[in-house]
């Protein structure tokens, strides 16, 4: 009888976890996602070939903030710019869409690290272009 009554506490024990596991999503963000997690500044911005099309000088560079909650703010000449980020690490790849307008633009990981963000822009109509990012101390 002991036995029936501790199979039967068993089967509806791993029964609730079953049920909590259904219906809870928990998400882990990979360890290259969590290197996004700061704020950016752009140093500079070429073409493909790595043709200087801009650089930033100091005070004017544009600070993009990547939050963990997905969460996303630009700043260009002193103007700010709220939005979202999305990650996918098996295509290296980002979609940053803007909060008020809902534009997404989409963007290709060169390199990621602690220091470095190069991210490329494919523009078909007015050529594409590599940004340029270090880490903002």
């Amino acid at each position: 009888m002991k036995r029936i009554i501790l199979l039967s506490l068993m089967l509806l024990f791993t029964a609730g976890i079953g049920k909590l596991s259904a219906q809870q999503t928990v998400r882990i963000p990979s360890e290259s996602e969590k290197l996004l997690y700061r704020q950016w500044q752009m140093m500079k911005m070429t073409d493909p070939e790595n043709t200087l099309l801009k650089e930033q000088k100091e005070g004017e560079r544009d600070l993009f903030t990547f939050r963990a909650d997905h969460s996303l703010t630009i700043s260009k000449n002193g103007k700010v710019a709220n939005g979202f980020w999305k990650y996918s690490p098996e295509s290296s790849s980002m979609v940053i869409t803007d909060e008020t307008r809902h534009d997404n633009v989409a963007y290709t990981i060169l390199v990621l690290t602690d220091k470095e963000l190069v991210l490329l822009y494919p523009d078909e109509m007015h050529g594409s272009k590599k940004l340029f990012f270090s880490q903002v101390p």
